[in-house]
This record gives structure tokens, C-alpha cells and sequence, in this order.
């Protein structure tokens, strides 16, 4: 089903007209963006420019308002996950900037549900909802086919059931397929296979950029309190999130990965909270961050021109931050688009020796020993509460016993 709401607001912006780099001019290119020039394709031979929120600007070979049969033609970017928390806010700040978008869904009458206040505004480009599984194959391909690049956010959680736990080769084996085939809200199959299936049809369809959120525990040590708990009740959930990083990182997809630690529907208090990316992948925990702003920071990265992959930890920054600081004001910036500004600077102005040094780290980011991990702390715990409970049932024998000897 797709719908066509009339436009309110005219011009499409695509920043993938213009490239940043670190060969010459890149400071003129790089200020130029910065001062809130966006590109956007004209259907001609020239590049129009234009000041972001302003009726004005500089064009050198089209209007403002691209005509509709060329807006049409502009491909639109796939949303997995789209009706989720996270995902919803991703396709509404995507149509108020007047990109098309395609929302993937499991369930149709959800995402008319989710989606019907957009609908019925009015707002933005065209919004195609497309029904499918990102554990079929060809659903997926269906809403791949066509499109410009991916956002995917989404995630599945399953409570971990016992003989997961007690049963050594279901807690070490990634692929669960052969116990767990039918079962697909496991991790495996969803944020795991589902995602490597929609990066193979990245590079098939020829994508220019996928976007993924996984989890700040991913780069954290796999020992830590909360990546126990977390693995152990949810189906290893953190095993395959880094399976399918490793994965993006060897494929030929450019990409962003996305780490955020605990989210809030909140909305940030600019006056006091920044946004901080890290691009090591690694941030203190907690890292809350706002849904709202997450979105924004999927869309920025989806369309930053900055050619480098890059595995990004995101936060809030402020020193009064509630309910407890998480860093300084001024280690962030005030926007999602004045993050990736600042990151394309920043990696130009790095030597090639540090950005090697940081692709090889990178690189060398192996799967975690979750599953010793795990097992280490569930075992033995199994093993004392075992003891326990015989202890206890052979003293209430004992009980029993004299009882009926008196």
C-alpha cells in the first residue's frame, strides 16, 4: 500500500550529492556543510544548494521545489523495525524532512495504526508500508528491491528458557537453528540471520549505506554485571549482536553501527544535555540517550556524505543529567547533524597512521566469550541452589522422621 500525502514543504535534501573527503578542498567542502548548506539532486546536470530552514539560497541549475514527477523518482530509504519505539520516531522525522520512505512491518494494521496521524496531516513525501518478515527471504527482498539505503532498528526479546541454560551445547552454539528452528523470536534469528540476510541484499541491490542499532554492552567487557544478567535471561541477546557487527564490517556495504546504552522516551533538555558520538564504539554505562534523539542520529548517519564506516557509541552528555551525570555539556554537540559534522572534521583532520590504528581495532574485535561467561556464573549457582534444596528436603526428612517415631 502506498500513500501519497501532498506536500507541505518543497525540496528534497540529499547530502549524497556531495561528497566529504580528505583530498584537497576538503576544508572549503567541510565548512560549506557546516554552515548548513544541504546538496540535493535537480534532475539535471547541476547541484543545487540550499540553507537549511530558509526560503532562500544558493542555486546553480534548479528551483526550490523539485516538480513532483521528480520526486517520484527519488528512491526511498527502507525502515526495519519501523513500527517499534525507535523505528516509528525514525519514519516520522524522515517524512518531516520530505523523504520518501518504505516502513517494513510484520503487521499492517499496526503500522496504519502508528502511522495514520502522518496520513492524515498530510506530512511529507510518500510513505510506502510494506508487509513482510525479515526471516523470509523474499518479503525482505521485496522491500529491499528499489530502495536507497537502511535504517534497521529492530529487535527482538526472548526470556531465556531453562535447558538454554543447562544444557552446555545449546548455551555455546551460535546457530540454534536445529533446537530452535521454529522459535523465531530468538536473537539468533531476528538480530542475527534476518540482518545478515538484509546486508547480502545490500550488496545484491547494490545499497548505498545500511544504518543498524545494536547495544552499548557490545563493546563492553562480555564479564560485566549487566552482560551476564542480560545474556543469561534474554537468549544471549549480545552474542548476536556482535555477530552481525563482525559481519557488517566484512561485507562491502558502507555502514554505521550504533550503540546506545539505556534509552528514554524523554525529550532532551538542550539547555543542559548535549549529544555525544564516540567513535571507539565504547561508552561508560549507563549512556542514556533519548529514543527521539537516536532517531535523529540514524537519519544523520544515513545521510552524512562522510565515506568512513564507522561503529559509533551514543549518549547524552551533561553534568545535570538526571537522576546522575554522564559526562560534560561541551564533550557534545547541540544536534544530531552537528555530530556527524564534527566526526567527518575530525576523522580529516587524523593521520592516516590513527585511522588505520582504529579500522585494525576494529577489525580485531572478536566475539566475546559470552557463553563461558554465563556459564561460569549460571553453573555453579545451579550447582548451590541444588545443594541447597537437597539440604533442605533431607532436613525435613530428618523432621518427618522423628515426628513419626514419637
Amino acid at each position: 500500500m502506498v500513500l501519497h500525502p501532498p506536500s507541505k514543504k518543497g525540496g528534497l535534501f540529499r547530502s549524497s550529492s556531495c561528497q566529504v573527503n580528505c583530498g584537497g578542498g576538503v576544508l572549503h567542502a567541510a565548512r560549506r556543510w557546516m554552515d548548513g548548506y544541504a546538496t540535493y539532486d535537480d534532475g539535471d546536470d547541476g547541484v543545487g544548494l540550499e540553507r537549511d530552514g530558509g526560503g532562500y539560497g544558493k542555486t546553480e541549475a534548479s528551483p526550490r521545489l523539485k516538480p513532483l514527477k521528480e520526486r517520484e523518482k527519488t528512491k526511498p530509504i527502507l525502515v526495519v523495525g519501523s513500527t517499534g519505539r525507535v523505528g516509528r520516531k525514525v519514519v516520522e522525522k524522515l517524512l518531516s524532512k520530505n523523504i520518501p520512505v518504505r516502513a517494513f512491518a510484520r503487521d499492517y494494521e499496526k503500522a496504519v495504526s502508528v502511522f495514520g496521524d502522518d496520513y492524515a496531516r498530510g506530512r511529507g513525501s510518500p510513505l510506502d508500508i510494506t508487509i513482510g518478515d525479515i526471516n523470509n527471504p523474499d518479503e525482505l527482498e521485496r522491500a529491499v528491491r528499489g530502495c536507497d539505503s537502511v535504517i534497521s532498528v529492530s529487535h527482538t526479546v526472548r526470556t531465556s528458557k531453562l535447558l538454554d541454560l543447562l544444557l552446555p551445547w545449546r548455551l555455546f552454539r551460535h546457530d540454534v537453528s536445529g533446537w530452535c528452528g521454529s522459535d523465531k523470536s530468538h536473537p539468533y534469528h531476528t538480530n542475527y540471520m534476518g540482518q545478515l540476510r538484509l546486508i547480502r541484499l545490500a550488496e545484491k541491490h547494490e545499497l548505498k549505506k545500511i544504518v543498524r542499532v545494536t547495544d552499548l554492552y557490545v563493546g563492553l567487557p562480555a564479564s560485566g554485571f549487566v552482560s551476564v544478567l542480560s545474556n543469561a535471561a534474554r537468549s544471549m541477546t549480545f552474542r548476536y549482536h556482535a555477530l552481525l557487527e563482525v559481519a557488517l564490517r566484512n561485507s562491502t556495504v558502507p555502514h554505521v553501527v550504533l550503540r546506545p546504552g539505556d534509552l528514554s522516551d524523554e525529550e532532551r533538555d538542550t539547555e543542559t544535555t548535549s549529544l555525544q558520538i564516540e567513535p571507539s564504539g565504547t561508552l561508560p554505562s549507563p549512556s542514556l540517550i533519548g529514543r527521539s534523539d537516536l532517531a535523529s542520529l540514524a537519519i544523520e548517519a544515513c545521510q552524512s556524505t562522510d565515506p568512513q564506516n564507522y561503529t559509533l557509541a551514543v549518549r547524552w552528555v551533561g553534568e545535570n543529567m538526571y537522576p546522575q551525570p554522564q559526562g560534560k555539556y561541551t564533550d557534545g554537540c547541540a544536534t544530531a547533524k552537528e555530530c556527524f559534522q564534527k566526526l567527518s572534521l575530525d576523522h580529516c583532520e587524523k593521520s592516516e597512521e590513527e585511522e588505520e590504528e582504529r579500522n585494525s581495532s576494529l577489525q580485531r574485535e572478536r566475539i566475546k566469550p559470552y557463553a563461558a561467561h554465563v556459564g561460569l556464573t549460571v553453573y555453579p549457582t545451579m550447582i548451590l541452589f541444588g545443594r541447597f534444596l537437597f539440604l533442605l528436603a533431607r532436613k525435613l526428612g530428618t523432621m518427618i522422621a522423628d515426628k513419626c517415631m514419637v
